[in-house]
């Protein structure tokens, strides 16, 4: 069975899934009826809900891209919810979350079973290494969800948080460096957790993690990350793991793999998503 066909079978989880998002949409009208709040991250978030619930009706038609973009959409409108205080759907969101790791997982399982061991499988199944280097990139990119979230789509309040920061660490025009960071972990997080233009996303976030360290006077603290003020440790072990998708590309379960599949893409294009040139 091919990779395709075995995304297709499990597909049908996006019911519960859409089922659990539309609970936690109810929910959040709810509360926005019951609590007013801030206009500018209410919309965002009734942007991210809808967009997640069209992405899972649509799931069947193109399992692989629909589903990396309402994992992305999903875990944008559950950090909204958590940060304007609606936990009572953020729990829904949760379990949408959770069921979405289960099915990736479980896709991984039954692709390996299919063949995914076998070099060069013509039918494009992934071996159990490939995968398992699939959920540290899926995990590197989605990590950067709640940064970019608060700097950028969760209203002036939130963000003042992000600028008193850079403050405090002497970053220059405080304001428009935290823009300009949520937009680099915007970026980061589509490259990374959606694979989508992986090679250029993963350079241009490995640059932008480095610039952060020493903005950030990590490299004087020492390299323990327990240090006070955090040593160089954790910020430069994940710039390299960044980096690496950038040498590597993002690997069968990604939007580049699936653009691939189904287009003739020009050889600059291919060469800014990485990997091999299918």
């Amino acid at each position: 069975m091919s990779l395709k066909k075995t995304f297709q079978a499990h597909a049908r989880w996006s019911q519960l899934t859409f089922a659990l998002v539309v609970i936690g949409f109810v929910l959040q009208v709810i509360e926005m009826i019951r609590m007013p709040s801030p206009l500018e991250p209410s919309v965002f978030m009734v942007i991210a809900s809808i967009l997640t619930l069209y992405f899972c009706v649509r799931v069947q038609r193109a399992f692989m891209p629909l589903f990396l973009m309402s994992t992305f959409t999903l875990l944008v409108t559950w950090r909204l919810s958590v940060l304007m205080g609606y936990s009572e759907c953020g729990y829904f969101f949760l379990a949408a979350f959770v069921l979405k790791i289960l099915t990736y997982l479980h896709c991984a399982i039954q692709d390996v079973r299919a063949g995914g061991d076998a070099p060069n499988d013509p039918a494009h199944h992934a071996t159990r290494f490939e995968w398992q280097l699939l959920f540290i990139r899926l995990y590197l990119g989605f990590d950067l969800v709640p940064h970019f979230t608060e700097k950028l789509l969760a209203g002036a309040a939130v963000r003042a948080g992000d600028i008193s920061a850079f403050i405090s660490l002497n970053v220059p025009h405080p304001v428009f460096m935290v823009w300009l960071a949520g937009l680099c972990e915007l970026g980061g997080a589509i490259a990374l957790g959606c694979g989508f233009i992986t090679r250029l996303g993963s350079i241009g976030l490995f640059v932008y993690l480095m610039i952060a360290t020493i903005m950030g006077h990590h490299l004087s603290n020492g390299f323990i990350w327990a240090n006070a003020g955090g040593g160089w440790e954790y910020p430069v072990l994940w710039s390299v793991l960044v980096l690496t998708f950038a040498c590597f590309g993002a690997g069968n379960f990604s939007i580049d793999r699936y653009l691939k599949d189904r287009f003739q893409l020009p050889m600059w294009l291919k060469h800014l998503m990485g990997g091999r040139h299918y």
